[in-house]
């Protein structure tokens, strides 16, 4: 048990610790994908050669990283609602 009274349990091999900071990693790449989709649609809006098309890139990049990390479909679908709006503004 640990001091707060609740017993962990973790996936073999796997102290709680590393359980829980692989948990709380994912939750990052979800919130951390989806600011991310939201800079790369400004800088596709910035003026200049090839600013559209590389965010364009990169975020189809992103995209595809972070729905291999995320297993909560709820963060997936969230993050490809964010990609989508970045095509979007973008066009």
């Amino acid at each position: 048990m640990s001091s707060f009274g609740v017993r962990a349990h973790s996936p073999k091999g796997l102290s709680a610790l590393g359980f829980f900071y692989r948990i709380a990693c994912r939750l990052v790449v979800g919130q951390v994908g989806v600011r991310l989709q939201k800079t790369l649609t400004l800088i596709s809006k910035l003026e200049g050669e090839g600013f559209q098309a590389n965010a364009d890139r990169h975020s189809q990049e992103a995209l595809a990283r972070a729905v291999a990390a995320l297993v909560i479909p709820a963060d997936v679908e969230r993050l490809k609602r964010a990609a989508l709006a970045s095509e979007v503004r973008g066009q």
